[in-house]
């Protein structure tokens, strides 16, 4: 369903998803293994809006699943993807909205899943949402100015969780300002800036983080291929911490090398308080291909990465605006995404994928990695994981696609190494899916997942030690209003 407008256009999309599912091990247990049929209603609606003065991303599901024998499953999820950005004062003033609500596991180690079919003790909803008004204005050529203040509220149904390995933090506030000033097109040879940041975070557990940072960067551009940066500043935070430091001066150089208008590469190398820093990005694109790799090491809390959640892609690998009803009609449970506590942590990622288009499919493959260094409970957390990905177009109605996804987790107190707990729950799913449009608005789906969890220190009920093996077979119909 389609509206266009003189003020934009949108497109509001209602739909239907009906799922029926066979699993032989509806427990999710390493022994005892029992089969059930669990049917799956799930209503949502997708909005996509673009006018002169508002931008609206929206995705909304609601779950129900229904269990066959084991009805102490039954569940209803809400799921929702939601995004707006808003021009009040054109030049000025403009004022940014997000949500995000999903199911997630609350320590990775435990009875891990990427779907809410199953015992959900290690699962939580998760409702994060923040606004944000902020000031963008350009002063002729000399100077622009950005400045903003945002609200987050992470929301954790069942508040904290005491586990094995730390106390989960539950639900948190945040409020955030930032100021930034640039040098205008005047300077566009040895652009600088100078920023202020304040991020405090008090969450129901009473603890309270502040991460607050001075800074200031220059640049040299010597051509079209070459920039050369330079910044530092000063880290000024509280939060507890055992590893030494949690403040002090710090400086980066580095640059940015563009041989091409298809490959970038920015780096930069200096000291923090935490020791010695590096972080590095780079891609390259082509007419059918596209990779993109990274390295970043910074100073984060769990609200970081429920902001920058993404549980709807809203891109393709290369840049083009998509939507696909299917897809959208089933949000699932995100893997990577740290333990949820109320720790800060030293987060070191390492994000690498490689992209093909083919002439009626693609191929997609992408490694992940997430070192987190814990900085009061003297534990550390390695996530990391792949993905493989294909899909071909067999007809104009008949689409094969295939996954492959792979996650493992360790938590210790010295990962880097062969420490103890090193590979505490591998998480291996695998599958084909057959696709046919039965009509404009009318989408049949058959697909087979087989899922092995290696499990972890000890399960949090209902999944022993967290060990399983699963295989479903799922029949869908999305009907798309």
């Amino acid at each position: 369903m389609a509206h266009g407008t003189l003020a934009g256009e949108w497109e509001i999309t209602p739909r239907l998803s009906l799922e029926e599912t066979y699993t032989d091990n509806v427990r999710l247990v390493e022994d005892g293994e029992r089969g059930d049929f669990i049917t799956s209603i799930t209503p949502g609606l997708s909005v996509r809006g673009v006018s002169s003065r508002l931008v609206t991303n929206v995705d909304y599901n609601l779950q129900q699943l229904l269990y066959g024998h084991v009805t102490d499953f039954d569940s209803t999820n809400h799921q929702l993807q939601g995004d707006a950005f808003a021009t009040v004062l054109p030049d000025w003033l403009f004022f940014d909205s997000s949500a995000r609500m999903s199911q997630q596991n609350i320590d990775n180690r435990r009875l891990f899943t990427n779907n809410n079919r199953g015992p959900g003790d290690n699962r939580r909803d998760v409702l994060s949402y923040e606004f944000s008004p902020r000031v963008e204005h350009t002063f002729g050529s000399w100077v622009s100015l950005r400045a903003l203040y945002g609200y987050q509220r992470v929301a954790q149904s069942g508040g904290g969780a005491n586990t094995n390995a730390f106390v989960n933090g539950g639900s948190s506030d945040e409020n955030r300002w930032e100021v930034t000033l640039a040098s205008g097109s005047r300077f566009a040879r040895t652009p600088v800036s100078l920023s202020f940041s304040d991020r405090e975070v008090e969450f129901d557990s009473g603890r309270v983080n502040e991460l607050r940072s001075y800074s200031g960067q220059g640049s040299y551009i010597l051509n079209r291929k070459w920039r050369l940066t330079a910044s530092g500043g000063y880290d000024e935070n509280t939060f507890p911490t055992n590893r030494g430091n949690n403040s002090g001066p710090y400086w980066l150089i580095g640059g940015t090398w563009t041989p091409s208008p298809r490959t970038t590469l920015t780096g930069n190398w200096g000291e923090r308080f935490f020791g010695t820093t590096y972080n590095i990005d780079g891609t390259h694109t082509h007419r059918r291909w596209t990779i993109t790799g990274s390295y970043s090491e910074s100073i984060q809390t769990v609200n970081q990465f429920e902001r920058e959640l993404l549980l709807v892609p809203l891109l393709d690998p290369f840049g083009q605006p998509i939507f696909d009803p299917v897809t959208s009609s089933e949000i699932v449970v995100p893997i990577e995404v740290p333990s949820l506590t109320d720790d800060v942590f030293l987060n070191k990622s390492v994000s690498v994928g490689l992209n093909y288009r083919l002439r009626r499919g693609s191929l997609g493959l992408r490694y992940f990695r997430f070192d987190q260094e814990f900085q009061s409970g003297n534990l550390d957390e390695l996530n990391q994981g792949a993905s493989f990905s294909s899909s071909w177009d067999l007809s104009s109605r008949l689409r094969w696609s295939f996954n492959l996804t792979w996650r493992s987790v360790a938590q210790s107190g010295t990962i880097t190494g062969a420490g103890q707990g090193a590979g505490d729950g591998d998480f291996w799913t695998v599958g084909p899916v057959v696709s046919y449009d039965l009509g404009p608005h009318t989408t049949a789906r058959l697909r087979y997942e087989y899922t092995r969890n290696g499990g972890g220190g000890g399960g949090l009920g209902g999944g022993g030690n967290g060990r399983y093996v699963e295989n479903a077979l799922s029949a869908n119909l999305v009907f798309n209003l």
